[in-house]
């Protein structure tokens, strides 16, 4: 009767399938926002900050995110020119 040890069963393991990272996306209709997610605000193609989600209004025309680094809650309307950008949390973007 052939016994593998532990450590030979490591090398019979398939490699780790790397996570998959995202692309930030622009997301043009806020009601498709998740609370919690992680987004960028952008104006002009500048990153003006990072922050999540908290509140989408019924009509999707307000979000309130709150911003990282201790920035504080800010309100933003559609019309302000401010783009919202879903980002993966666990990547450089």
């Amino acid at each position: 009767m052939d016994m593998k040890k532990d450590s030979d069963m490591d090398n019979d393991r398939p490699p780790a399938i790397p996570l998959i990272r995202f692309e930030p996306q622009l997301i043009r209709q806020w009601q498709h926002l998740w609370r919690n997610e992680l987004v960028e605000l952008r104006s002009n193609g500048k990153v003006l900050g990072r922050g999540h989600i908290d509140i989408t209004a019924e009509d999707a025309s307000t979000i309130w995110i709150y911003r990282e680094s201790g920035g504080g809650r800010i309100m933003i309307h559609a019309q302000d020119g401010i783009d919202i950008w879903r980002v993966d949390p666990d990547g450089a973007n």
